[in-house]
């Protein structure tokens, strides 16, 4: 599947095939906007913008299960060669284990030391509650009245909201997953922090191919206060 996805990518036709797409959107987009009254637009984009998130989160598996084969290799180039002589186990291990700490460590820091306290009032409740909606009804918005009755959520004002719904669609599927708690949000914001810290080894290991240079840099990454408390 990889190669067949590659050999569209290096095609000749992949640059022209690409700019009809985004020609296409660009049109339908200036249709809808010109054509439908903005409210109409407002009430289809409740539903029509999960979905699209949706779709967006299952492409991002489907990528990691494509790309599996190269994750797991660039975890064991970690690793010393097999026959680099009759060496510890930790010698042979380090890098690994290195970065495993440094990972660790940035969730603990996040999640246990940095206070879990709001900092942008409103703004973050209202996010936690476009999440608790997405997971509840299917849409988006902002929820101006709602009720909780006898464990069943109804959000009986919804209000398309001006800002991006891709953070409270993640905790959506928290919550989906273990209720509606504002933790668990907290909690999905360490985790993907810590999953930064990789994110920002890796890159770096790609433009360097060194491991310190980009140890380095994940654990700059990992420490910059503003990180540490937003």
């Amino acid at each position: 599947m990889k190669t067949f996805i590659r050999k569209i990518y290096e095609s000749r036709f992949y640059p022209a095939g690409l700019c009809i797409m985004y020609l296409v959107l660009a049109g339908a987009f200036i249709y809808v906007v010109d054509y439908y009254p903005k409210g109409e637009i407002a009430n289809h984009l409740k539903s029509w913008v999960p979905w699209n998130l949706r779709a967006n989160f299952i492409f991002l598996i489907i990528g990691i299960v494509l790309c599996w084969g190269d994750i797991v290799a660039s975890f064991r180039e970690l690793r010393a060669r097999e026959n680099a002589g009759d060496i510890s186990y930790f010698r042979r291990n380090y890098k690994g284990l290195l970065l495993i700490a440094l990972v660790l460590s940035a969730f603990v820091i996040t999640s246990f030391v940095a206070p879990r306290v709001h900092r942008i009032y409103y703004d973050e409740d209202i996010y936690a509650s476009m999440g608790q909606v997405i997971a509840h009804t299917g849409q988006t918005g902002m929820c101006d009245f709602g009720t909780l009755d006898y464990g069943q959520y109804d959000a009986t004002a919804l209000s398309y909201y001006k800002e991006p719904s891709g953070w409270p669609f993640l905790m959506s599927i928290v919550f989906q997953l273990f209720g509606t708690d504002e933790l668990y949000a907290f909690f999905l914001n360490n985790v993907i922090f810590t999953a930064g810290v990789l994110v920002v080894f890796f890159i770096t290991r790609v433009i360097s191919g060194g491991f310190f240079p980009s140890f380095l840099a994940a654990l700059v990454f990992a420490l910059v206060p503003h990180n540490l408390i937003w």
